[in-house]
């Protein structure tokens, strides 16, 4: 009986799978540019509004600054001083009292209407889960409504506000 090996050496007709991995990255990127340049609104609004901030609020925690005049670094002694003072140290626990507060009865009512939802035993049971859901399921009924009334293909306002300028209506509830 022969003893037969895989072969190591890819076949010459084929293309190599590997070779997508050998392109650069820049290169890979380059091709789906188009791509990149579409998100890229979000990723700068992000760094704009949520690294920036973020980063200069590190930055001065080192420093001592008035907020008009020369900055000043300050070391650990804003965190120093943190730690020593009182009000610091009152609105920790009174953060923490408005958690437990809040937390703890909310579970519990939340559990209790949980149960009274889907206990066998409760009388009008349905109507009290109508009740329950409502209000969550007309927001949502209205916000389709009025969006339906922006859009549609006819009397919607964004095709009037497009014929007031002399643009074709565009069927935005029909058109994929």
């Amino acid at each position: 009986m022969a003893v037969t090996e895989p072969r190591l050496t890819p076949d010459p007709g084929k293309v190599s799978p590997d070779l997508d991995r050998q392109k650069s990255l820049l290169s890979r990127m380059w091709e789906h540019r188009a791509l990149y340049v579409a998100i890229s609104p979000f990723y700068i609004l992000f760094a704009v509004f949520g690294l920036f901030p973020i980063g200069f609020s590190l930055y001065l925690a080192f420093h001592k600054w008035d907020g008009i005049g020369v900055m000043t670094y300050n070391g650990l002694n804003n965190f120093k001083y943190m730690l020593t003072d009182a009000e610091f140290w009152q609105a920790v626990g009174n953060t923490f009292m408005i958690w437990i507060y809040s937390t703890i009865p909310m579970l519990f009512y939340a559990l209790i209407i949980a149960f009274l939802l889907h206990a066998p035993f409760v009388k009008f049971r349905t109507l009290f889960r109508v009740g329950y859901f409502l209000p969550n399921v007309t927001s949502i009924v209205a916000v389709a409504i009025i969006f339906g009334a922006l859009f549609a293909n006819n009397y919607g306002f964004l095709n009037y506000l497009l014929q007031s300028v002399g643009l074709p209506v565009v069927e935005w509830l029909n058109a994929p």
